[in-house]
């Protein structure tokens, strides 16, 4: 990678990451891969390079809302510029697959050694032992939703989804055959761990690196908003919300600091973030003007989501992980307030969709001079119109927060909000063209080579 500014910090992910045998599995460094007590569970649990940065960038990278200035894409290795490009195959190289397979499942280890010490160590007090399962049930709940939408076939409604899944991991013994689930098996045994953890974990954490009830409400909302369940996503992202409901007040957002949204802020439901989507880094990625034309001038998130990098270069700075390196991906109430939206839409109640979404927006727009919202809903004549609307604000509002990959899986499967993602660019003087139609085979990722080889799951259909 000829990226200089941050060699530094990649290549000691990478020593963290590789150094194993197996692709598919890798023991924690330390004496904590044979637990002897709670207190060396909960120290696994206390990792938060691991458990809350431990998910692959290809949720980020392969989608449209970032563009790669030609001297930028020509910086990046062979890897990058293949999935910027939307090519049908990856070449993963070692620190590829360390970066966007092994972190991804490194998590999965932690949980499943914090399970499987759970039934052989016997001195623990039931109370722990119900955090610790919960926490285990939410870290792979988390993990595998993130991976189904990255390397499973997207999950189609009404129809059997017996196409390729995830690849599942039920041990933490990297000798233990690993099994590639059909796309329903890897949505139902997801939904499954987020419901255990929903009924084990308390309702609020004080440390939002730890999971939460609300935490695993809003995935389960969000998971089966995905598989277009709009009763269930409607009714888990309610319970959510029965919890935390508290909105940031964006007028009062200091919008003179380089990165204007604290780390643990009051929306923030749990913190994850993916730390190697190489090309939306900040650094290399440009906004397109076409999404940051989408922000009125008195929507404050186009003052403090972006930043001027250079004249024709509008750079993204809302990060609420609070950092340059890494896209948040983590739950927050305000993704709850739109899932509620577009799903009472979805099912014919328009004026009460139109209402919660209008509470987001007036949270997000300038106030005048009493502190009262300037915002004003829109007059929609019909529910096309207003999913349209509510479909628009959750890509200006989740940008960066690897939710715009999913929706277009999800949306793409309905010709009415179907598109094809185009890039065009010049490479070594010559005009390149690249497109990703709706419905595409590339919009689900290859498994890495070696990791085929290792464990024998099958890359495509038998």
């Amino acid at each position: 990678m000829k990226n200089s500014s941050l060699i530094p910090y990649f290549v000691t992910l990478s020593l963290l990451l590789t150094g194993c045998s197996k692709y598919l599995d890798e023991k924690p460094d330390s004496n904590l891969a044979y637990p002897e007590s709670a207190t060396d569970l909960f120290a696994l649990m206390n990792d938060v390079m691991t458990i809350n940065g431990g998910f692959t960038g290809l949720i980020e990278m392969g989608d449209d809302d970032y563009i790669l200035p030609e001297e930028t894409y020509n910086e990046q290795s062979t890897f990058y510029q293949d999935i910027y490009t939307w090519q049908p195959k990856q070449q993963y190289e070692v620190a590829d697959i360390s970066l966007q397979w092994l972190s991804a499942y490194k998590p999965i280890t932690y949980a499943n050694i914090i399970e499987e010490s759970l039934v052989r160590i016997k001195n623990i007090k039931d109370s722990d032992r119900k955090i610790l399962k919960g926490d285990a049930c939410f870290i792979k709940g988390f993990a595998y939703s993130t991976l189904c939408q990255v390397f499973s076939e997207p999950y189609v409604a009404g129809q059997d989804n017996n196409g390729l899944g995830v690849v599942w991991r039920d041990s933490s013994d990297p000798n233990s055959v690993s099994k590639r689930l059909t796309v329903k098996e890897s949505y139902n045994k997801t939904i499954a761990l987020l419901q255990e953890a929903a009924g084990l974990l308390p309702e609020h954490v004080k440390d939002l690196t730890k999971p939460s009830k609300v935490a695993a409400l809003c995935l389960l909302s969000r998971i089966y908003l995905y598989m277009q369940d709009y009763e269930h996503a409607l009714q888990y992202a309610d319970l959510a919300l029965a919890i935390d409901d508290k909105l940031i007040k964006y007028s009062e957002i200091d919008g003179s600091k380089p990165f204007p949204f604290a780390v643990f802020n009051q929306e923030t439901i749990y913190l994850a973030y993916v730390p190697n989507a190489i090309t939306t880094i900040q650094y290399y990625a440009d906004v397109p003007p076409e999404v940051y034309n989408l922000y009125q001038d008195d929507d404050l998130r186009k003052q403090l989501f972006f930043f001027e990098k250079a004249p024709g270069h509008i750079g993204f700075r809302g990060n609420y992980a609070g950092m340059e390196v890494g896209s948040f991906i983590g739950p927050t109430v305000g993704e709850l307030y739109l899932i509620k939206a577009e799903c009472l839409i979805r099912m014919g109640n328009r004026s009460t969709g139109l209402e919660v979404i209008g509470h987001l927006l007036e949270n997000r727009w300038k106030s005048d001079e009493s502190g009262v919202s300037t915002f004003r809903l829109p007059d929609f004549s019909n529910n096309d119109a207003a999913l349209r609307f509510v479909l628009e604000e959750r890509r200006k509002e989740l940008i960066f927060r690897g939710a715009r990959w999913s929706d277009l899986r999800r949306l793409n499967l309905d010709p009415n909000y179907a598109i094809t993602l185009k890039r065009q660019f010049k490479i070594n003087g010559d005009l390149s063209v690249f497109t990703l139609p709706p419905g595409d085979k590339r919009y689900t990722y290859c498994l890495p080579e070696e990791v085929i080889r290792q464990s024998g799951v099958p890359q495509t259909l038998r």
